[in-house]
């Protein structure tokens, strides 16, 4: 139905519902030709003879196209309905990607014809599509409480079957309090690895607390410290301590991890980043009238100016200056055979030097002028 033939001479003609077409010619040889939509033209010879009534049977042959598929990545997903179509018949193609991997959108010539996975589409000629897959990209949200950090941090995207390590890091002061991952805990870990990435909404949270340090506090002689025992300091603080000598005794030192620090009835122990011991040393009041020096210790020159030297065979440790009631004006650490003392900026008068070695304490009156 609906062919066109035309024959030499006597022009062109559909056919009929049948498909046939009827035409009154004279004995010959003619060239003729039929097309039809969806059917290869067909081009010959027919030789009419004197019959009355000759038949031309013509059979057309149907259109076949194809259509071939392609896949960007290999292994990326498979892909169904190409092949061989007649003209005008429908193909559809889908689209199925492998596990890890979505699918994009069709293209034709570097052209995107659609982005369903199922095309469908009428044959009308050879066709060539790509199937374009992705690698499956997934999110994991990293984030920190604060005096921390957490790298890499923020929405973290991830390849499918990937492994990334996150790093978490205190600031000085400060350790990994508990680490988080999809809301449960794996511990204080300093690093976390996600293997094999294959899903998307995974979460790491880091907490961190404050360092907590142990300042152990001890005293010995007749005189109390506060605070005492073994005191609980978070990193950065200050311990303010009171030391009160008992009576007839006053504070001999204070040492701090072991080294003096001189002799305080208020002493601060600031900014601390570590364990730490405190010792308070306290002594008998050595008055004016027990003073008892030592044949080889050297005081000079006494009276004094601007300043005096101190001399030992042992070795001295500390010397203290108190005026003549007992209060103490200043102290100094030597840990050496001999020292010097600045008196300068003293008024005019008597003082105490209370000498200390490991033998135990001297006292030496010294005039200042």
């Amino acid at each position: 139905e609906d062919a066109y033939f035309t024959i030499q001479g006597f022009g062109g003609h559909f056919t009929n519902s049948q498909g046939e077409v009827v035409i009154s010619i004279m004995p010959g040889t003619y060239n003729y030709s039929v097309t039809k939509t969806g059917f290869e033209p067909l081009t010959s010879i027919v030789v009419i003879t004197d019959d009355a009534e000759q038949n031309l049977d013509i059979i057309l042959t149907y259109l076949r196209y194809d259509v071939v598929v392609n896949i960007n990545i290999d292994d990326a997903g498979t892909v169904t309905g190409a092949g061989e179509y007649y003209y005008g018949e429908t193909a559809s193609l889908e689209a199925l990607p492998n596990t890890g991997y979505h699918f994009v959108h069709w293209t034709e010539n570097q052209v995107i014809v659609s982005d369903e996975s199922v095309y469908t589409f009428n044959v009308m000629s050879n066709r060539e599509l790509l199937a374009v897959f992705a690698l499956n990209t997934y999110t994991i949200s990293a984030t920190a409480g604060p005096n921390g950090g957490i790298n890499p941090s923020g929405e973290v995207e991830v390849s499918h079957g990937d492994d990334i390590t996150f790093d978490i890091t205190p600031v000085p002061g400060y350790h990994i309090d508990d680490v988080l991952v999809n809301g449960e805990s794996v511990g204080a870990v300093a690093t976390y690895t996600f293997e094999n990435v294959s899903e998307d909404g995974n979460t790491i949270h880091a907490d961190f607390a404050i360092n907590i340090y142990q300042v152990t506090v001890t005293s010995e002689g007749n005189g109390t410290i506060t605070p005492d025992g073994v005191i609980d300091a978070p990193h950065g603080s200050s311990l303010v301590f009171d030391l009160v000598p008992a009576s007839g005794h006053q504070v001999a030192n204070i040492q701090v991890n072991g080294q003096s620090v001189g002799a305080h009835e208020n002493y601060v122990l600031a900014n601390i980043t570590g364990n730490m011991t405190v010792h308070a040393v306290f002594e008998p009041v050595v008055s004016v009238d027990l003073i008892d020096p030592l044949a080889d210790l050297k005081v000079y020159p006494n009276p004094a100016t601007s300043q005096v030297t101190i001399e030992s065979s042992e070795i001295i440790t500390e010397v203290r200056l108190l005026n003549i009631t007992g209060q103490l004006i200043k102290s100094s650490i030597f840990n050496d055979f001999s020292g010097k003392l600045d008196v300068g900026i003293l008024y005019t008068g008597i003082y105490i030097l209370q000498i200390r070695s490991e033998s135990g304490v001297r006292a030496v009156t010294l005039k200042v002028k």
